[in-house]
C-alpha cells in the first residue's frame, strides 16, 4: 500500500519489528507514519497527587474503551505513602 501514490501516510498498531519495517517504507517514500508499538502505558502516581482525581483519571485511562486501546493505562507505579488509599479509592470507583 506504501507503494501507491494514492496512500499518503500510513497509521499502523503493531510490534515493535513490525513497525519498524512500515517506518522505513513509509520514510523512504516521505509519507506520514504514525506508529503504536505495543507499550506498556505507565499511570505514576506520586505523594502530593489529589487522590480523587488520580484515581478518576486511573479508572478512565486504563477502561477507555473497555482497556482495548493501545493507550490505555496498563502499569501502575504508586508511592508507598499513598498507595492503600489510591487502591481504596480505585476500587470504589470500578
Amino acid at each position: 500500500m506504501l507503494d501507491s501514490d494514492d496512500i499518503k501516510g500510513v497509521t499502523f498498531t503493531g510490534s515493535v519489528s513490525a513497525g519498524s519495517q512500515v517506518a522505513q517504507k513509509a520514510g523512504a517514500k516521505i509519507k506520514k507514519c504514525v506508529l503504536e508499538l505495543g507499550g506498556s502505558d505507565p499511570f505514576i502516581v506520586l505523594k502530593d497527587a489529589d487522590i480523587e482525581k488520580a484515581t478518576s483519571g486511573a479508572v478512565k485511562g486504563r477502561f477507555i474503551s473497555c482497556g482495548q486501546s493501545c493507550i490505555a493505562s496498563k502499569r501502575f507505579f504508586l508511592v508507598k505513602e499513598i498507595a492503600d488509599e489510591f487502591i481504596e479509592n480505585f476500587l470504589d470507583k470500578v
